[in-house]
């Protein structure tokens, strides 16, 4: 069998196109860029970054719109429920609101909320407006179920 080249000789083949000899891995692009190279990487970089945070900007502002125009308004029927069941489960606990029976819909039979309804949004809610309180900022939690679909969308 021929012997093939020694590890040094390998090593030194990495080392001489600029390459990791343990993991044949390329170096660092920035160490052979220009520096023109560089500030074009770096203007892109930031261009792309102020392109991200302005489309945040206008997409949070345009949730806001209706609340910016109205004021912290609950607009039509299933936020006004879903409201009412985050009332009731900041009021009453996690354990009654999981049996509550509410006479007030779906008249004349009512609804078992707790075990028809997919609770996250309230527990989000409420979990958001004691996290506030309990940082002193004082919110309703009216303006909290108001203001979540722009802090989630």
């Amino acid at each position: 069998f021929a012997s093939g080249p020694s590890s040094s000789e390998v090593r030194n083949v990495f080392v001489e196109r600029g390459e990791h000899p343990a993991r044949c891995l390329p170096a660092p692009a920035l160490l052979h860029m220009s520096i023109f190279e560089a500030l074009w990487a770096l203007a892109v970089f930031v261009t792309r970054i102020s392109v991200l945070v302005v489309a945040a900007y206008w997409a949070y502002t345009v949730r806001l719109f209706a609340v910016l125009k109205y004021g912290m308004v609950i607009h039509e029927f299933d936020p006004w429920f879903n409201y009412r069941a985050t009332e009731y489960l900041a009021a009453h606990g996690s354990e009654k609101f999981f049996k509550w029976f509410d006479h007030m819909v779906w008249y004349p039979l009512g609804r078992p909320v707790g075990t028809t309804i997919y609770p996250g949004m309230q527990f989000a809610a409420v979990w958001i407006w004691q996290g506030l309180e309990s940082f002193g900022i004082r919110m309703s939690l009216n303006d909290v179920c108001v203001l979540m679909p722009a802090w989630f969308g």
